[in-house]
């Protein structure tokens, strides 16, 4: 009987799915896990995790998971008004102002409605729809007012507001508090859940969500109170208790005139001898990467690629322009080399304590002597010496519609250093934007100080230093998603403002670095060979590789360079370093699309061609053993799946509580494909990466654990703020966030005891079954069960057998 009742029971749950709430349709049950997705369902999201420096932690966590019903408001008096323990669904639009006023510390946090919220998740919404022409005051910047205040250079107060859109929540740590970015199904499933809650007047059975943000960083209560009692949360902390990872990546660095070129010497008038010597330089640098609230949605289009793609643009762009002045030179007549090499720099882990900026300044200056490149200095690999000027781009390319009404004519603005040398080199560039029509270039306004930047870690070091910030604002951020999840799509940039400021800073290096005599035919061509047309056909096709998730590097550029291991797009958030293989960091292993995508380009464009074997290769070493130093480019395919694995676990992303199957992750990440590869050419290119990474951190690669080692003394007194060591909490694979019906306090008492009595009688009336059982056979077979002698069947048996034979 029981298992008869038993296979009724599974037929009636597998032959149809119980009628969906409001548009939600649950899961056909055909197995144990979709009944289980049915009562919890997950809601896709970008969680707020929790991060970790030398002097104490940001982010979220929880220490248990953290449930409360489920409301949306759609502004801030539905906010004010909530009643009851809460998690609120907030609009992208509304959730900057609720967090605004949530972390106001002119009252306790646990005072009206801040104390009845126990968290926040943001809809993903629509980004097209969301911006400062259309909504007035919208604007979604998680950033601080000042970004990274504490590594300002000492002259400068660090009071000035330049992210007036900013709410600070990236710099504040929510404990027990989960705040999350949903994706469009946790977003529609939300919804589905808070608009049951709203028709039945929040009344019980309700729909509830719990936030699981378990990190292993945190510190739990015991561990506050226990023995030895810990009482900070800090990187060195963490990892030392392997529960972190820290934050960082890779530089890309190239040199035109690569190494392998000369460059004129003002001790020796001719250096055509002697290529690899460190002489003086000319920087010019961008970001890599991006950062976000939630770092898997952290696209940067504005904030970060705007600047790099122009960088890119404008490398392409000055190299051609030097080839075309040595074209120039007739038979016979003596060329005139470049005065100073260009190192063109796309610095990574910028937003976590300028880590790509300080750590190539710190190996420039011989304190990474041994590192990167196979036991070589930076400097003696590139031919790089003293920086003699910096030229940094920041966000250039905000696009019109998203700029605020206030701001009448965008132009492009000159931040000068405040040394000596830095109003010279602004002057310079205002000066040569004056023959690019379409872009207005500007000095920026007296008495305001100089921007949040790269630059900061050249100042430190040098406060004299020549130095210029290119940026789209003047004392404060125009861009009201700085640093946002918003800040992405082509819809975002302004390709063609991008363009002209390329042929801006291609043109001004022209004259700053190239130094051709004034009025020679080679400055002549070299100034005609800066096509704008072609520097506009770049810019739109690396705005298509790098700001259209829609293209990736599924772009034809991106397809002819390398191959992507890690799907056509992936989040612009540096990411952590699991490890670090080698002390020779010039191989493929371990590095981001982003960087190797950027390593190719820069290599293609700075090549020297006449120096260029142009031999077939499929990697690095089948460059080497020349007279010139060659590097492969362009060798597309990945062997085996190598990279294509590599790059899965460096860029690996603890994962959420079903995450993987549910976004479908093979497709995400990608296939290796080596049907396709095509090899690649060895070209006469100085180009290389550079670790981006404090010079504090060492990777122990016999225990396999990360050790921070005590600051270097030097670098402690160059002053401009101490390393703050980022690091990225671990957590558990069932961090995530689920949603069910909660009954109420009643009913779930009273399904309990119900429980409990159906319990208590299944033991009852197994005991009767057993006695009854027990009877049976004593008094049918007349004999105690267990103690017995077989003396043949029973009659009955004994019957059935005479008559079957």
């Amino acid at each position: 009987m029981l298992r008869v009742g038993t296979w009724l029971a599974l037929a009636i749950l597998t032959a149809s799915p119980r009628p969906g709430v409001d548009g939600y349709e649950p899961k056909r049950i055909r197995k144990v896990a979709d009944l289980r997705d049915n009562m919890y369902p997950v809601l896709g999201h970008w969680p707020c995790v929790l991060l970790l420096n030398a002097t104490g932690s940001a982010g979220c966590s929880t220490r248990e998971p953290v449930w409360a019903t489920l409301q949306r408001c759609e502004d801030m008096g539905c906010v004010r008004s909530i009643e009851g323990d809460r998690t609120l669904l907030l609009p992208p639009s509304v959730f900057p102002r609720a967090m605004r006023e949530y972390l106001d510390g002119s009252a306790p946090v646990d005072e009206g409605w801040r104390g009845r919220v126990r968290g926040m998740l943001v809809e993903v919404g629509d980004g097209a729809g969301l911006n400062a022409t259309d909504l007035g005051d919208a604007s979604f910047s998680p950033q601080p007012a000042y970004p990274q205040a504490e590594l300002r250079p000492a002259n400068d107060p660090g009071t000035h507001q330049w992210n007036p859109h900013g709410f600070g929540a990236t710099d504040r740590r929510f404990e027990d508090f989960p705040i999350a970015l949903l994706d469009f199904e946790g977003t529609d499933l939300a919804r589905t859940f808070a608009r049951v809650n709203h028709d039945t007047k929040y009344v019980k059975p309700d729909r509830v969500a719990s936030a699981d943000f378990l990190m292993q960083s945190a510190l739990s209560s015991k561990q506050k109170l226990g023995v030895p009692k810990v009482t900070e949360e800090h990187s060195a902390y963490c990892l030392a208790a392997r529960a972190c990872l820290p934050i960082g990546g890779y530089s890309v660095i190239a040199t035109s005139p690569p190494r392998a070129a000369p460059v004129r010497s003002d001790d020796d008038g001719d250096a055509r001898n002697r290529p690899g010597r460190r002489t003086p330089f000319v920087l010019v640098s961008a970001r890599l990467d991006a950062t976000a609230m939630f770092h898997d949605v952290a696209a940067g289009a504005n904030a970060a690629m705007s600047g790099l793609i122009v960088l890119l643009a404008a490398a392409e762009a000055y190299a051609a322009a030097l080839r075309a002045a040595e074209a120039a030179v007739a038979p016979g007549e003596a060329k005139t080399t470049p005065a100073k090499r260009v190192a063109f720099a796309a610095f990574a882990a910028e937003d976590w304590g300028y880590a790509g900026s300080r750590r190539f300044l710190w190996e420039l200056a011989g304190g990474g002597a041994d590192a990167g490149f196979g036991g070589a200095n930076v400097g003696d690999v590139l031919g790089l010496g003293d920086v003699d000027a910096a030229i940094e781009l920041g966000a250039i390319g905000l696009a019109h519609r998203r700029i605020p009404p206030d701001v009448a004519s965008p132009a492009v603005f000159v931040h000068a250093a405040p040394g000596v040398g830095g109003a010279g080199l602004a002057d310079a560039i205002i000066e040569t934007g004056g023959d690019v029509p379409g872009v207005s270039l500007r000095r920026s306004a007296d008495g305001v100080p100089f921007p949040p930047s790269s630059t900061f870690s050249l100042l430190r070091r040098n406060s004299n230093a020549r130095a210029a910030v290119l940026a789209e604002y003047d004392d404060r951020y125009i861009d009201p998603f700085y640093g946002g999840a918003w800040d992405s799509g082509v819809d975002a940039v302004d390709p063609a403002r991008m363009a002209r400021v390329a042929v801006v800073l291609a043109k001004t290096l022209l004259n700053v670095a190239a130094g051709f005599p004034p009025g020679s035919a080679q400055l002549a061509r070299a100034t005609e060979g800066v096509d704008g047309a072609g520097v506009d056909a770049t810019t739109r096709e690396l705005v298509t590789c790098l700001v259209d998730p829609a293209v990736g590097f599924d772009c034809g550029r991106a397809r002819a360079l390398f191959s992507h291991a890690t799907g056509r797009w992936s989040s612009r958030y540096a990411g952590v370093l699991p490890g670090l293989v080698a002390k020779d960091h010039q191989n493929p292993l371990g590095k981001s699309d982003v960087q190797r995508f950027v390593w190719n380009f820069l290599a293609n464009a700075t090549a020297d061609r006449d120096l260029s074997s142009f031999k077939s290769c499929a990697s690095q070493e089948e460059c080497g053993g020349g007279d010139v130093a060659e590097v492969c480019v362009g060798a597309t395919g990945d062997r085996g799946g190598f990279l294509g694995r590599q790059e899965r676990l460096r860029s690996k992303r603890r994962r959420l509580i079903e995450q993987d199957e549910r976004r479908g992750d093979a497709s995400r990440l990608g296939a290796d494909d080596s049907t396709s590869a095509e090899p690649g050419a060895c070209v006469a290119a100085s180009v290389g990466f550079v670790l981006a990474l404090s010079h504090r951190l060492a990777f122990d690669a016999t225990e396999l654990i990360w050790r921070l080692g005590a600051p270097d003394p030097t670098e402690l007194a160059l002053g401009g703020g101490e390393d703050p060591v980022w690091t990225e909490s671990n957590w558990p694979g069932s961090v995530g966030i689920t949603a069910y019906v909660h009954e109420g306090e009643f009913r779930d008492g009273v399904i309990f005891f119900s429980g409990l009595a159906v319990a208590i009688g299944s033991w009852w009336y197994i005991r009767r079954l057993d006695r009854w059982y027990t009877d049976l056979e004593q008094t049918e077979w007349g004999r105690a069960p267990y103690n017995w002698v077989d003396t043949g069947p029973p009659p009955t048996a004994a019957r059935e057998s005479t008559r079957s034979t």
